[in-house]
């Protein structure tokens, strides 16, 4: 090792700490032991080090000065806060209320209407199955209603979403002995769904509700509808009119 390196590694050792790997350290150990000029000098470094810590530690500090120092963090901290994150926090406020001021006008809340609400619905009862086939024609759908259910039950037809797709409903109330009793007819189209391999539903489980599946009711023999009945109760003939039933169940 020549002087040029030694010196320059002295700055990276002191008696207490040294950051050189530990070869550096016995190289330049090696170079301090045959080169006086270079011991010298590190002698004199260490020495005016220690005269240093020493004039250092004699210096009286104030018991206030830790407060003070933290004092004044605390106002720096404060002053950044207010110079870098307050302006980002005001500028995100700003374009928050103007997305919401946005969205509002590109999509306005509905404004419900009690009376609409209960007109469409007096409009729809009493029930009938060309009342019910008419006001899903409005609504964009043909379907043919099944004439085998009692329409005096019927309390609400319907667009609902099943399986996320949109198909019509009727929502039929009777009583039995052991009270109210409702029934779902989804009306589902092969357009939809695959009405080819649909499982025939087993009408005896112990559940809430049991489910039938009508294939061509009415004598129909449009092959593109099914009708899935789910309903409460012992059986289906709560909700059906007194006539015979022809329709598979």
């Amino acid at each position: 090792m020549d002087c040029r390196t030694a010196r320059l590694l002295l700055d990276f050792t002191r008696p207490s700490v040294t950051e050189l790997e530990p070869n550096a350290l016995a190289d330049l150990d090696g170079h301090l032991h045959g080169c006086t000029e270079c011991d010298t000098l590190a002698r004199t470094d260490r020495l005016v080090d220690a005269r240093l810590g020493q004039a250092m530690r004699g210096v009286l500090v104030p018991k206030e000065l830790r407060g003070r120092l933290l004092a004044r963090l605390d106002v720096e901290r404060f002053a950044w806060y207010r110079r870098r994150v307050v302006p980002v926090l005001a500028a995100a406020a700003v374009l928050l209320l103007a997305v919401w001021g946005l969205s509002s006008k590109l999509f306005p809340p509905i404004r419900l209407d009690p009376d609409a609400i209960v007109s469409d619905a007096n409009d729809k009862l009493p029930a009938t199955p060309e009342k019910v086939e008419e006001w899903f024609r409005k609504q964009g759908f043909r379907v043919h209603a099944p004439e085998h259910f009692n329409y005096d039950l019927v309390r609400d037809y319907a667009i609902v979403d099943f399986k996320g797709k949109s198909v019509p409903q009727l929502t039929l109330l009777t009583h039995s002995p052991q009270g109210p009793a409702y029934a779902r007819v989804l009306i589902l189209s092969d357009k939809q769904f695959d009405l080819q391999n649909l499982p025939e539903p087993d009408s005896s489980g112990g559940g809430r509700f049991k489910v039938a599946v009508w294939r061509h009711p009415d004598g129909s023999d449009d092959p593109h509808v099914v009708y899935l009945i789910l309903y409460e109760g012992e059986s289906l003939n709560l909700f059906l009119n007194a006539q015979p039933q022809t329709a598979a169940t």
